[in-house]
């Protein structure tokens, strides 16, 4: 993240829209207390017009059967992304949650192209 250079980011194969479900994985060695995430859009040396408005999390761990949405304290499981490409979002997560992998899944209620780039925030558990 914080880059100016170079074009990185992951982008969907489709647009997305409701319905659609692209997602980016992030794989952990083990199991990590993740506390917040940080997202920006696709910056392609000033270029790149595609970020993500909204997203969803799904996380799994040893011991899971299946991938879980992950549910803030109030309930909420659609969060605010980006509104330019090269703004940094950070969504804090409460609560935090504990995972080997997460999924980063893009929403968007009308149908339109998106990229995103992404860290984690938190610490081997």
């Amino acid at each position: 993240l914080n880059r100016e250079t170079q074009g990185g980011a992951w982008c969907p194969k489709e647009p997305i829209s409701i319905g659609i479900r692209e997602w980016l994985q992030v794989s952990l060695n083990e199991t990590h207390l993740i506390s917040g995430v940080q997202m920006q859009g696709r910056y392609s040396n000033g270029l790149g017009q595609e970020y993500t408005e909204e997203f969803q999390l799904e996380y799994w761990r040893e011991g899971f059967q299946s991938w879980r949405k992950y549910y803030r304290f109030d309930g909420k499981t659609v969060f605010p992304g980006n509104t330019d490409t090269s703004t940094v979002v950070t969504t804090k997560l409460r609560p935090p949650l504990f995972a080997q992998k997460v999924r980063f899944l893009p929403y968007a209620a009308h149908r339109r192209v998106v990229c995103l780039r992404v860290e984690l925030l938190g610490c081997v558990w």
